[in-house]
């Protein structure tokens, strides 16, 4: 039940109202600011440590975010250093002291030996944004096996002491041994509003994609039209797609799997198939780089 006065309940409900329509007028940055807000003075500040902070069923789940992909993000934080200010405000909902769907829900998809070990005693919330990023924190904490030629790894494990002694590194070896301060949802608001997380976790995103430009939609563009070509048989290769395209065709193995997931499921191949097919198409692509440079 929600704890709220009956007036900020209507606004709450309307906002939501707004958030699922999700056409072009459904502005999530400011329908998260405007929640944060009403939400303000029932809002707990907890200092948290990675293996605090798990993954919520709402905005990720075993579908989406996986070892590969938290490495993506792992090879950006190492690039760039992990900067507190690029994360901005972290927000996340607690986890329900009885029924522990968030950490019942975290350890069921990090069950490998890739991913960070949470403990469903220690785990108190579920982000509602930066998941990937603390997965990766997580992982060095814990020193997990890892195959990504981009991460300092030995003896098949990431290569934590090399990680945490680098200076460059200070804001992360920072986060996992004094941990970070969270705002955090006390559990009932998740109870009472359950699309809340998700809204929160679409306008971090939206949020984020505005500062990156249009980077990420222009990768997702060039890894849908690349598979598409391979999967389909449809290998024409168009002088308009040529040049954003190179690159990955080149490298098939940078396209993030989330992204190739539903061709490979779809034609019943491996990602190995893509590598190997994207090698045949080498010379056109030799011909078509001198042509469009």
């Amino acid at each position: 039940m929600s704890k709220l006065s009956p007036a900020d309940h209507q606004k709450v409900l309307q906002l939501g109202l707004d958030f699922r329509r999700g056409d072009a007028a459904s502005k999530q940055v400011y329908i998260r600011d405007r929640l944060a807000a009403i939400f303000e003075k029932w809002l707990l500040r907890m200092r948290l440590f990675p293996d605090e902070v798990g993954i919520h069923p709402g905005n990720r789940n075993s579908d989406v975010i996986t070892a590969m992909g938290v490495w993506l993000r792992g090879r950006e934080i190492l690039a760039s250093d992990f900067s507190k200010a690029s994360i901005g405000t972290l927000y996340a909902f607690e986890d329900h002291p009885t029924e522990q769907h968030i950490a019942k829900h975290t350890i069921a998809v990090t069950n490998t030996d890739e991913f960070g070990t949470f403990d469903a005693t220690t785990l108190k919330v579920g982000p509602a944004n930066w998941t990937h990023s603390n997965q990766f924190v997580n992982m060095v904490k814990c020193n997990s096996k890892c195959s990504d030629p981009n991460i300092p790894c030995i003896d098949g494990r990431i290569d934590s002491d090399l990680i945490l002694k680098d200076t460059m590194n200070g804001g992360l070896s920072e986060y996992i041994n004094e941990g970070m301060y969270y705002r955090v949802f006390p559990y009932w608001v998740e109870r009472a509003y359950d699309w809340l997380p998700d809204c929160f976790q679409s306008a971090s995103n939206q949020e984020q994609q505005v500062q990156e430009g249009t980077g990420f939609s222009n990768v997702y563009k060039s890894a849908h039209f690349v598979c598409s070509c391979f999967f389909t048989g449809d290998c024409i290769l168009r002088s308009d797609r040529v040049r954003s395209d190179r690159n990955l065709w080149a490298r098939p193995e940078s396209i993030p799997s989330y992204m190739i997931r539903p061709y490979l499921i779809q034609s019943n191949r491996t990602r190995s198939d893509l590598n190997r097919g994207c090698s045949a198409f080498g010379f056109k692509m030799f011909f078509f780089r001198f042509i469009l440079v």
